[in-house]
């Protein structure tokens, strides 16, 4: 069985479209594994900024249990610092009473 010629012209235009096709879905495809690796980048960089972003907080939260214990240890040292001085002005006051008797 032979093919007329206008099979065999209608046979190469589709094997033209189905060339066409297979290209465009190589493309296509190209396009698709690009895009899968730039969503991963993506991904592996919203990863890396939360973990810096958590980093963060625990070193804020660290900071700020470090400053209420600076600030606890002033309050102590101050209230210590007052009454060493109370202790130092009643010593005067008791050496300035014995000088004067």
């Amino acid at each position: 069985h032979t093919l007329s010629q206008s099979q065999l012209s209608d046979l190469r235009a589709a094997h033209e479209q189905l060339k066409g096709a297979a290209e465009q879905r190589e493309a296509l495809s190209a396009k698709l594994d690009e895009a899968e690796r730039a969503r991963a980048d993506a991904n592996r960089a919203e990863a890396a900024m939360r973990a810096e972003l958590d980093a963060s907080k625990a070193f804020g939260k660290e900071r700020d249990e470090m400053l209420i214990v600076a600030e606890k240890t002033c309050g102590g040292l101050e209230a210590e610092c007052k009454l060493v001085r109370e202790q130092l002005r009643e010593a005067l006051d008791d050496v300035a009473a014995l000088r004067a008797a």
